[in-house]
């Protein structure tokens, strides 16, 4: 029969390591283990599972096994160490240990590889049968009920810095793997993942360390996996990038070229704006999971519905639209105050179905010559309201600071 042989220089006091739970003395810089209750865990669990379990440390090798134990009649199975002279190393722990979390063969290995890496210069390998190996403290597990995490050694323990990078959506804490992104290829390592009693990621967690890890991430491999991550992934993680980090800017824009195409436009998910987006001849890309800091949108290297297509054609206002213009700014004057004056641009031609826009950079007020036509007042008074809005805010559509300039305007009017 095969078994994998999980070795470490030197000996090791079974009996009072089984019997301390909560007490661990590894002293590397990034333990794996740090409460001492993994190991009886995956023994509790093998014994349960029916697992073969073997230990040799000091030239003695023992077989780990069960023995019955009536409590408050009731009977348990507890796990016990029996060396082949008939030797036996009683512990305090039941079978039912863990019963409820602990069911995956993974963490019966995981535990055991952990603590071999923690006390340092480990080894596995493949042995016919049980051997011992001198001055080496070693367990054992059948190889076939292993072989898996075995031959995909790598995918589950991990030499990867701290960070993310392009995988299968791994996810890893102090090397070892504790879960996995369903619908996102990105693979994180990071200490801060937090984990339950079986060692396996907490999701939530687990996806703000990631958020925090690409918000600054200048990888355009990476931005590319997120961009074409699952809707169902993306609705559920929140990432906010800021125009502040100019290289990290520029790797997004470089995957949504390659995603989307050259001629992508980021816009809210709303139809008027996508319908005039599509008909500029832009790719419309509503994002999910990700923020752009508005106020950083007009530094950055990103194409956003911010300012209008370069294909329009502007001009100033003729002297019938500035008087049109010029009753409706007195009208709306109890709310827009007399030192708001921004620049009132003519959109002539092109820019689609746009009725108007403001360029909150330079202070610009962009208007559809049609609205000025006969029976479209009520429009043109609409389109000069909210595009002053953005004028006075400096805010999207859908900041809350622009809702609330109208609910301020309103409530003035009525007092």
């Amino acid at each position: 029969m095969k078994w994998l042989r999980i070795s470490n220089p030197g000996s090791f006091d079974i009996d009072s390591a089984l019997n301390m739970l909560g007490a661990s003395v590894k002293t590397g810089a990034n333990p794996i283990g740090m409460f001492g209750s993994g190991t009886k865990y995956a023994l509790a669990q093998a014994c349960r599972e029916n697992i073969s379990v073997k230990i040799s440390t000091n030239n003695k090798l023992y077989t780990v096994t069960t023995e019955g134990k009536r409590f408050r009649d009731v009977d348990f199975n507890k796990v016990v160490l029996r060396s082949e002279t008939g030797k036996e190393i009683k512990t305090p722990i039941t079978t039912e240990f863990g019963s409820k979390d602990w069911n995956s063969s993974w963490f019966i290995f995981r535990e055991l590889v952990s603590n071999a890496m923690d006390e340092g210069h480990y080894s596995i390998d493949i042995v016919d049968g049980v051997k011992i190996m001198e001055n080496n403290t070693s367990v054992f597990l059948p190889y076939n009920d292993f072989k898996h995490y075995y031959d995909n050694f790598k995918k589950y323990f991990t030499n990867y810095d701290e960070g993310i990078w392009v995988g299968d959506g791994s996810v890893y804490r102090n090397g070892v793997w504790v879960g996995k992104f369903n619908g996102c290829n990105i693979n994180l390592h990071n200490s801060l993942v937090h984990i339950n009693e079986c060692r396996t990621m907490d999701d939530e967690s687990a996806k703000s360390v990631l958020a925090a890890h690409i918000e600054v991430s200048q990888n355009v491999e990476v931005w590319k996996a997120y961009l074409t991550s699952s809707e169902d992934f993306l609705n559920k993680i929140w990432v906010r990038v800021s125009a502040f980090y100019e290289k990290t800017m520029q790797a997004l824009h470089v995957a949504l070229t390659q995603v989307y195409g050259m001629n992508y436009c980021i816009c809210p998910n709303v139809n008027d704006i996508i319908r005039d987006v599509q008909s500029m001849g832009y790719n419309p890309v509503v994002l999910r999971g990700l923020e752009i800091c508005d106020t950083d949108v007009a530094k950055c290297c990103l194409k956003t519905f911010s300012s209008l297509d370069n294909s329009q054609s502007c001009r100033n206002m003729n002297q019938t639209e500035e008087e049109i213009f010029s009753k409706i700014r007195k009208s709306i004057s109890a709310f827009i105050p007399d030192s708001c004056q921004p620049t009132i641009k003519i959109i002539s031609d092109g820019a689609a179905q746009i009725l108007g826009q403001a360029d909150r950079v330079n202070k610009i007020i962009y208007i559809r010559q049609t609205l000025f036509e006969k029976g479209r007042k009520k429009e043109l008074i609409n389109t000069i309201i909210h595009e002053f809005g953005h004028i006075i805010t400096g805010k999207g559509d859908y900041d809350r600071p622009f809702t609330n300039f109208f609910i301020n305007a309103l409530t003035e009017l009525v007092m």
